[in-house]
């Protein structure tokens, strides 16, 4: 009965790694949204602050963040069936 509790192990990382970049992607967006009002804010103030909050955006639009939704979802699929593999094993066994 224990070894059935490395197929569902193995499921439940497959998961974590497929909901992961949605996770990263909202915080991404919300950082990026942050900046731009920062860097609009300082535009007045202080045009040095503004320079870096810009800099500071355009490299978070350099992100794949579609890219890595795709790996992500490709090492989970992987992941999945490798756990439907190891489960028909253990029932096998």
């Amino acid at each position: 009965m224990i070894w059935l509790l490395i197929p569902i192990g193995i499921w439940i990382i497959a998961l974590l790694i497929m909901a992961l970049p949605k996770y990263v992607v909202i915080k991404v967006r919300k950082i990026e949204l942050e900046l731009k009002k920062d860097a609009a804010l300082a535009k007045y103030t202080n045009a040095n602050e503004s320079m870096y909050k810009s800099i500071e955006k355009n490299f978070l639009d350099t992100i794949h963040l579609h890219t890595l939704s795709f790996v992500g979802s490709i090492i989970g699929s992987v992941l999945i069936a490798i756990g439907t593999l190891v489960f028909c094993l253990v029932l096998i066994l």
